[in-house]
């Protein structure tokens, strides 16, 4: 009984202290959230999206609905999007090679507005993950005057960045329209 008691005050000794962080660095990794509105043929599905940039370029999200049902996980690195724990009904091959290459495009086109934004804010040069996001980024510094709203059409899919931070894509071959509203910065 004494040892059961003495055990059980350790853990709450352990449970009562405070953790904290020795360092942060000073380039962590930074969360962005969106409200999402999935338009699929006439039909709406709203959600939010969380998502985490880490300073490699690397992004890690999650789509729920506002009951907080998570509809997926995702994954971008270097180009090539991984769509993760998917909820049943989106859980079939032919759905998920459609995300992900809409994700796959939207994301890095949202990378690069954030590392230009973070450009302008610190008047460094950011590094993006992939040769490809990279040179985009160089010919986009070389440009003298850019339009406020960036368009960008790749086959079958657009998308537009406005200046206030939405973004609209659609996936003209399956008639779906992604917009994403920046909740908070």
């Amino acid at each position: 009984m004494r040892n059961c008691l003495t055990l059980i005050s350790l853990l709450w000794l352990l449970g009562t202290v405070p953790c904290r962080a020795d360092h942060v660095q000073q380039d962590s990794v930074r969360s962005c959230e969106y409200s999402l509105l999935m338009q699929v043929r006439g039909r709406e599905i709203t959600g939010i999206c969380m998502m985490n940039i880490e300073p490699d370029g690397r992004i890690v999200g999650t789509i729920v609905n506002e009951f907080g049902l998570k509809a997926f996980d995702f994954t971008y690195h270097a180009g090539k999007t991984k769509i993760i724990n998917a909820m049943g009904p989106l859980d079939k091959w032919y759905v998920k090679r459609v995300l992900r290459g809409d994700f796959a495009f939207i994301l890095t086109h949202i990378a690069l507005n954030k590392a230009a934004i973070k450009r302008k804010a610190t008047g460094r040069r950011p590094q993006v993950g992939n040769e490809q996001s990279q040179a985009c980024l160089d010919s986009a510094e070389r440009e003298q005057t850019r339009p406020k709203v960036k368009d960008a059409v790749h086959r079958k899919r657009s998308i537009a960045v406005l200046p206030n931070g939405h973004v609209r894509m659609e996936n003209h071959r399956y008639g779906i329209s992604y917009t994403f509203i920046p909740m908070r910065e």
